[in-house]
Protein backbone atom coordinates (compact mmCIF):
# COMPACT_ATOMS: atom_id res chain seq x y z
CA UNK A 1 0.00 0.00 0.00
CA UNK A 2 1.19 3.46 -1.00
CA UNK A 3 1.68 6.22 1.94
CA UNK A 4 -0.95 8.14 0.68
CA UNK A 5 -3.43 5.31 1.27
CA UNK A 6 -2.19 4.88 4.32
CA UNK A 7 -2.97 8.45 5.68
CA UNK A 8 -6.24 8.11 3.89
CA UNK A 9 -7.24 5.14 5.76
CA UNK A 10 -6.05 6.09 8.89
CA UNK A 11 -8.17 9.47 8.47
CA UNK A 12 -11.27 7.67 7.42
CA UNK A 13 -11.08 4.88 10.08
CA UNK A 14 -10.86 7.43 12.69
CA UNK A 15 -13.99 9.57 11.02
CA UNK A 16 -15.51 5.94 11.02
CA UNK A 17 -14.87 5.23 14.99
CA UNK A 18 -16.39 8.67 15.49
CA UNK A 19 -19.98 8.08 13.79
CA UNK A 20 -19.85 4.39 14.94
CA UNK A 21 -19.50 5.70 18.63
CA UNK A 22 -22.26 8.38 17.64
CA UNK A 23 -24.42 5.98 16.84
CA UNK A 24 -23.80 3.50 19.72
CA UNK A 25 -24.28 6.60 22.81
CA UNK A 26 -27.84 7.54 20.66
CA UNK A 27 -28.70 3.95 21.54
CA UNK A 28 -27.66 4.00 24.69
CA UNK A 29 -29.16 7.09 25.72
CA UNK A 30 -32.41 6.30 23.49
CA UNK A 31 -32.54 2.99 25.29
CA UNK A 32 -32.62 4.68 28.36
CA UNK A 33 -35.33 7.78 27.59
CA UNK A 34 -37.41 4.81 26.35
CA UNK A 35 -37.82 2.84 29.23
CA UNK A 36 -37.70 5.74 31.31
CA UNK A 37 -40.66 7.64 29.24
CA UNK A 38 -42.35 4.17 29.30
CA UNK A 39 -43.06 4.72 32.70
CA UNK A 40 -45.43 7.31 32.11
CA UNK A 41 -47.43 5.37 28.96
CA UNK A 42 -45.35 7.45 26.18
CA UNK A 43 -42.76 6.80 23.97
CA UNK A 44 -39.66 8.53 21.98
CA UNK A 45 -41.72 10.14 19.31
CA UNK A 46 -45.06 11.04 21.66
CA UNK A 47 -42.48 12.73 24.26
CA UNK A 48 -40.83 14.63 20.75
CA UNK A 49 -44.48 16.19 19.90
CA UNK A 50 -45.30 17.05 22.98
CA UNK A 51 -41.85 18.51 24.09
CA UNK A 52 -42.59 20.99 20.31
CA UNK A 53 -46.17 21.45 21.32
CA UNK A 54 -45.29 22.66 24.40
CA UNK A 55 -42.89 25.00 23.29
CA UNK A 56 -45.34 26.09 20.84
CA UNK A 57 -48.65 27.06 23.06
CA UNK A 58 -50.27 28.31 19.67
CA UNK A 59 -50.34 25.05 18.52
CA UNK A 60 -49.00 23.54 14.92
CA UNK A 61 -50.28 22.40 12.10
CA UNK A 62 -49.83 18.79 10.49
CA UNK A 63 -47.06 19.86 8.39
CA UNK A 64 -45.23 22.08 11.42
CA UNK A 65 -44.71 19.06 13.14
CA UNK A 66 -43.96 17.17 11.10
CA UNK A 67 -40.88 19.27 10.12
CA UNK A 68 -39.63 19.62 13.73
CA UNK A 69 -39.63 15.84 14.36
CA UNK A 70 -38.40 14.98 10.84
CA UNK A 71 -41.29 12.79 9.85
CA UNK A 72 -43.42 11.75 6.96
CA UNK A 73 -46.59 14.23 7.72
CA UNK A 74 -48.93 10.63 6.92
CA UNK A 75 -47.24 9.20 9.64
CA UNK A 76 -47.12 12.39 11.86
CA UNK A 77 -51.29 12.07 11.46
CA UNK A 78 -52.42 8.96 12.93
CA UNK A 79 -49.57 9.96 15.29
CA UNK A 80 -51.21 12.95 16.42
CA UNK A 81 -54.83 10.99 16.19
CA UNK A 82 -53.71 8.10 18.68
CA UNK A 83 -52.55 10.76 21.01
CA UNK A 84 -55.65 12.62 20.97
CA UNK A 85 -57.20 9.96 21.68
CA UNK A 86 -55.38 9.40 25.04
CA UNK A 87 -56.36 13.18 25.40
CA UNK A 88 -52.73 14.09 25.27
CA UNK A 89 -53.46 16.73 22.38
CA UNK A 90 -56.39 18.65 20.59
CA UNK A 91 -56.98 19.68 17.10
CA UNK A 92 -58.39 23.34 17.31
CA UNK A 93 -59.76 25.45 14.24
CA UNK A 94 -58.06 28.44 13.68
CA UNK A 95 -60.47 31.28 13.53
CA UNK A 96 -58.96 33.46 11.36
CA UNK A 97 -57.59 31.31 8.36
CA UNK A 98 -60.17 28.20 8.95
CA UNK A 99 -57.10 25.81 9.48
CA UNK A 100 -56.55 23.32 12.13
CA UNK A 101 -53.69 23.67 14.59
CA UNK A 102 -52.42 20.85 17.22
CA UNK A 103 -52.42 21.72 20.94
CA UNK A 104 -51.06 20.27 23.54
CA UNK A 105 -53.83 19.54 26.33
CA UNK A 106 -53.20 20.10 29.98
CA UNK A 107 -53.03 16.36 30.05
CA UNK A 108 -50.18 16.32 27.76
CA UNK A 109 -48.07 19.33 29.24
CA UNK A 110 -48.66 17.47 32.75
CA UNK A 111 -47.57 14.18 31.76
CA UNK A 112 -44.73 15.62 29.81
CA UNK A 113 -43.64 17.54 32.69
CA UNK A 114 -43.45 14.21 34.73
CA UNK A 115 -41.12 12.86 32.25
CA UNK A 116 -38.87 15.50 32.57
CA UNK A 117 -38.24 15.89 36.11
CA UNK A 118 -34.88 14.39 37.45
CA UNK A 119 -34.97 12.00 34.64
CA UNK A 120 -32.15 10.01 32.77
CA UNK A 121 -31.51 12.62 30.09
CA UNK A 122 -30.69 15.16 32.80
CA UNK A 123 -28.30 12.93 34.61
CA UNK A 124 -26.13 12.64 31.51
CA UNK A 125 -25.88 16.38 30.52
CA UNK A 126 -24.92 16.36 34.05
CA UNK A 127 -21.15 15.39 33.22
CA UNK A 128 -20.70 17.68 31.05
CA UNK A 129 -19.81 21.63 31.97
CA UNK A 130 -21.89 24.18 30.63
CA UNK A 131 -18.95 25.25 28.09
CA UNK A 132 -18.81 21.29 26.92
CA UNK A 133 -22.49 21.86 26.65
CA UNK A 134 -22.36 24.39 24.45
CA UNK A 135 -19.39 22.83 22.28
CA UNK A 136 -21.05 19.49 21.77
CA UNK A 137 -24.59 21.57 21.03
CA UNK A 138 -22.18 23.37 18.35
CA UNK A 139 -20.94 20.27 16.58
CA UNK A 140 -23.79 18.37 16.93
CA UNK A 141 -25.99 21.45 14.67
CA UNK A 142 -23.46 21.37 12.56
CA UNK A 143 -23.38 17.85 11.83
CA UNK A 144 -26.91 18.28 11.34
CA UNK A 145 -27.55 21.18 9.29
CA UNK A 146 -24.58 18.74 6.59
CA UNK A 147 -26.56 15.98 6.85
CA UNK A 148 -29.86 17.48 5.98
CA UNK A 149 -28.01 19.38 3.12
CA UNK A 150 -26.87 15.87 1.56
CA UNK A 151 -30.03 14.27 2.04
CA UNK A 152 -32.04 16.93 0.17
CA UNK A 153 -35.72 18.28 0.64
CA UNK A 154 -37.83 15.78 2.40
Amino acid sequence: MEPDELEYTSDLDQKLDLFVMLENVNHMVRRGREKELGLFGLNLIQASVLRLLRKNPEGLTLTEIASGIYRAPNSVSSLVSRMQQKGLLEKVKNSKSGGIKICITKKGRKQYNETIDKTYLTSIVYALSDEELERLQFYLKKIKVRAMELQGPQ
